[in-house]
């Protein structure tokens, strides 16, 4: 039934809509090489100007692109995109990264691989969280169908659009509701094999009075290609996630499958002690789901003369199994979320103002109430483009914003874990002393100015964060500069520093956790005691008589790059980066200490171990260097092709091999050396790709596009589990047939030679897939 209802989404919604007035959107692939590079972007500097001009490290990606190359989601269109490390964990999730920095820290969590360092917008409105910094990009509310252009700016750009655009920004367009007059209908839509349908379908009105409205809604269901899963404790992949394939946190393995799960063990070294339930069931209740989401927006738009209005809404819901946390069992988790927004944006003459309001909730199924978190966050921001001279203009701004969070793990928790039903309810929840709602505010003002002399151009930014918590102030500075040696040849570099916002869960994390050791003292199971405390409540830690300075995590990036149209018919782009990542942040033992006991058996009194954790800033230095290459051709109106490539290397300097409970550097392995320089083997060393299109008659067009990316090693865990990613080439082709003005059916292919492969660590095998579809524009 399922089923039958995914065919009905796909393909009967995109007919409930008649429209008798066609008109098909731009075609990219039969411009000239001087039209592309005259695409305009806005990100690059805030102001409508041709790409060739950015004076950053900048890239746009069409909606009309995307199509003609087959992508079945945003997160995939970003591999046409140079500088992005876009690797696919399970079907329709993905792992994505700008430049690097990912996992760089050997010992810490799975958790901390996500990409915490690249700010994602939509329509410029923020969609990263603060509780652990990341975006959940399976949460966009918007699909293919939705885009009009995504464009991409490397490096730090903090000093214009705030924290977290420490690597660079990916800001996704959505399409006007006043594009086109009267009414207008598209979709985007295919289904195919492995068992996969994917919808994206809309509707607009445009009114004569500048009015417009446009409504959309997409769905995405996917499994997964090869069901299996990498256990931690056992450090190596299972194909079957049962009961008596895993071993929990205590290491106590079920070791007769026969055996009931409510009860002890009646032989063996376990005699006597719990059997666990791992409530397999409810923590992966379809071990085949990969994707399934659904999303909606509502756009409504009204421009004319100087003043553009603009009012957005949306929902949207997933339940998708990707690496997010350690449950204790397996390295992927079945998570479930939702979220929805309300986004007001405008202009006027000069002045830009815009606010948000989003609402969400995340949890990892079947994992108790810890990691179940809701969301509140609110942002408005005004800046007014003030034009001094024809060459010289200056944007004041200033922006607010609050963030409220809600879990568990946040509200002065106690809780403590029963073998015997740890797995299927949790942790115990003991004394929970209030609902763990915690809040941060920032404050925000920035400057930015332009100015332009003959054919130099310099743009500076400036832009001061104050946060609540920590009660400190960052200051992010960018200075870029371009010249325009001739017509066809533009040099430029940068200087710049971007901060990152501190994450809720550092500041506020609050639990204690009490665990059997699985050792008897005359009957009586002896337990360790573990205290969380974030850095805002440190102090609670015996002996710590003032908050842990919590230092925010910066980059700073130095550029030189240039552009060069070195005929009618090749573009030439490369830039050369270098990066410095400061004040990274760990989890880690602060103190060890014990507390009183008493034996319920004998009465006697007892010594229990406690240790007291808290969020410390590492004093290593991890450093980049790299270049990125990208040209452009049309060697003839029909035909275009780009070829894009990434090389870089990062290396850690002044690891220390451990610290003790100051936090100071100590040798750990005995090698005399208390801290040591590597380098990063998590990060591939190359990435790029190849996008080729050909339009032999005005009814077929043909697409080639490949993503590749070199062998990599990623370490987790103090690294006690290592994942092994080798080289890839991911080739996918499209042929699309038009069979009347507005109306196109596609077949796809992807990933048609990189085989069952991993593309990221600990996460699934990716094989190939087929699909055809529809891509209508009326």
């Amino acid at each position: 039934m399922k089923q039958f209802l995914r065919i009905t989404i796909l393909f009967i919604l995109p007919f409930i809509v008649s429209i008798s007035i066609s008109a098909q959107e731009e075609n990219l692939y039969e411009m000239d090489l001087e039209s592309l590079m005259e695409i305009e972007i806005v990100s690059a500097s805030k102001k409508a100007e041709d790409i060739f001009e950015a004076p950053l490290g900048a890239s746009v990606l069409s909606s009309e692109q995307i199509k003609e190359s087959g992508a079945t989601s945003i997160m995939e269109a970003l591999r046409l995109i140079p500088g992005l490390i876009v690797r696919e964990t399970t079907p329709g999730n993905y792992d994505i990264h700008l430049r690097g920095y990912d996992g760089v820290d050997p010992k810490g969590l799975i958790t901390l691989t996500a990409n915490t360092m690249t700010l994602i917008m939509v329509n410029n409105r923020t969609v990263y969280s603060e509780f652990q910094g990341q975006t959940y990009w399976e949460l966009l509310q918007i699909n293919i169908d939705d885009v009009d252009r995504i464009e991409v700016v490397r490096g730090p750009v903090s000093a214009m659009y705030g924290p977290n655009a420490v690597a660079g920004v990916i800001n996704i367009l959505t399409k006007s509701p006043t594009k086109k007059k009267g009414a207008s209908f598209s979709t985007y839509s295919m289904a195919g094999a492995p068992n996969s349908v994917i919808t994206s379908t809309s509707a607009a009105y445009s009114f004569d009075n500048g009015l417009g409205i446009r409504l959309s809604g997409n769905a995405d269901f996917r499994d997964r290609h090869k069901v299996d899963y990498f256990i931690f404790n056992e450090n190596n992949f299972v194909d079957e996630l049962n009961e008596t394939e895993v071993t929990n946190i205590l290491g106590l393995p079920v070791l007769d499958a026969d055996q009931p799960y409510d009860g002890v063990y009646l032989a063996g070294p376990q005699a006597g002690q719990p059997i666990p339930n791992y409530n397999i069931h409810e923590r992966y209740p379809d071990k085949k789901l990969a994707t399934e989401r659904y999303g909606g927006n509502l756009h409504m738009r009204y421009n004319k003369n100087d003043l553009d209005l603009n009012l957005m809404g949306g929902y949207s819901y997933a339940r998708v199994q990707r690496v997010y946390a350690n449950n204790n069992i397996a390295a992927l988790s079945t998570d479930s979320l939702n979220t929805y927004f309300a986004h007001f944006w405008g202009s006027y003459k000069g002045l830009t103002i815009t606010t948000d309001y989003s609402k969400g909730f995340n949890a990892l199924v079947g994992s108790g109430e810890l990691l179940k978190v809701n969301s509140d966050v609110l942002t408005a921001t005004a800046e007014y483009d003030l034009k001094i001279s024809e060459n010289f203009s200056l944007k004041p701004g200033v922006s607010y914003k609050t963030s409220s969070y809600n879990s568990m793990g946040l509200g002065s928790t106690e809780q403590e874990i029963d073998p015997a039903t740890f797995l299927s309810e949790g942790y115990e929840i003991v004394t929970p002393e209030d609902g763990g709602d915690v809040t941060n505010t920032l404050l925000s003002g920035h400057l930015q100015a332009d100015y332009k002399w003959d054919r130099l151009r310099i743009i500076g930014a400036a832009r001061v964060d104050k946060f609540q918590h920590p009660n400190k102030a960052a200051f992010s500075p960018l200075i870029s500069a371009t010249y325009k040696a001739a017509e066809d040849f533009l040099i430029r570099g940068s200087y710049g520093r971007s901060s990152r916002t501190p994450f809720i869960f550092d500041l506020f994390f609050d639990i204690n956790l009490r665990y059997p050791t699985g050792t008897q003292y005359q009957g009586f199971a002896l337990y360790n005691n573990l205290v969380y405390r974030g850095t805002e409540r440190s102090d609670e830690i015996p002996g710590v008589n003032e908050k842990y300075n919590y230092k925010l995590l910066t980059v700073d990036d130095a550029e030189i790059g240039f552009r060069h149209r070195i005929s009618e018919t090749f573009t030439l782009d490369i830039e050369l980066f270098w990066s410095q990542l400061n004040n990274l942040i760990a989890l880690s033992k602060v103190r060890n200490d014990t507390i009183a006991g008493v034996n319920p058996l004998t009465g006697n009194e007892t010594r229990e171990a406690i240790e007291y954790y808290s969020f410390i800033n590492l004093d290593m230095k991890p450093q980049q260097t790299g270049a990125t290459m990208s040209l452009t051709s049309v060697p003839f109106k029909k035909m275009s092709f780009q070829i894009f490539v990434t090389v870089q290397q990062t290396k850690i300097n002044d690891y220390a091999d451990a610290i003790d409970v100051n936090g100071n550097p100590i040798d750990a392995d005995g090698d005399g050396k208390k801290r040591s320089d590597f380098y990063h083997k998590a990060t591939p060393a190359f990435t790029g790709g190849v996008n080729m299109n050909y339009r032999p008659t005005k009814k077929i067009n043909l697409n080639l596009n490949s993503y590749f990316y070199s062998h990599q090693t990623l370490v987790i865990n103090n690294e006690m589990n290592q994942g092994v990613v080798d080289a890839n080439i991911i080739l996918n082709g499209t042929i699309n047939y038009k069979i009347t003005d507005g109306i196109k059916i596609f077949a796809t292919g992807r990933n048609l030679i990189g085989g069952y492969k991993r593309q990221y660590a600990f996460t699934d095998k990716i094989g190939p897939s087929v699909l055809g579809g529809v891509n209508i524009n009326f």
